[in-house]
Formats: structure tokens, sequence, C-alpha cells
């Protein structure tokens, strides 16, 4: 699934969401951090491998139920990060 899926809520209108409300669709909501992962990663790991499970998960319950993936939420607390650049936190 690439970010431009029919299974992508960003990617649906109005009355296609209706739709999948009306059949009590699953939605999965990736959730990650902003944060440093050491000088080998980048800042955004959290969030890309949130944002994969949840495309992966979403694959597999497609095929039984209805089922959606929101919007990525890329806020955490990480002050314990804060030490290092580009890291975000609420």
């Amino acid at each position: 699934m690439n970010d431009f899926s029919p299974l992508m809520w960003r990617n649906l209108r109005s009355g296609e969401l209706a739709v999948l409300s009306a059949k009590n669709a699953i939605v999965l909501v990736p959730v990650g951090t902003v944060e440093q992962h050491g000088s080998h990663l980048p800042v955004e790991t959290d969030t890309r491998l949130a944002k994969e499970v949840c495309i992966r998960a979403a694959r597999r319950l497609g095929r039984t139920y209805p089922t959606v993936v929101a919007p990525l939420i890329w806020c955490g607390l990480s002050e314990h990060h804060m030490g290092y650049a580009g890291t975000i936190s609420v």
C-alpha cells in the first residue's frame, strides 16, 4: 500500500468516510514521536514505523473488516531527547 491507497483516510472523500462509518469500520491511528535515535537513523523513525505497522495491519484486517488508516499523529512527550537536534516535544 502506498500513500495514495484508498485505505488511507486522507485520500477519501467525505461520502466515502460516511460509508465506512456506517459499516463501523476499524480506524487505525498511527502515533509516533519525532526524536533522535542515534546518528544513524532519521528523527522520523518512530513515525515511519507507526505508519507502516498500521498500513500492514489494515491490509490484513481489510480482507475481513472495513478498515482505514487515519492520519499520523506525530507529536509526543520527548523532553528526555531535547538535548538532541531535531526533537519535537509537546
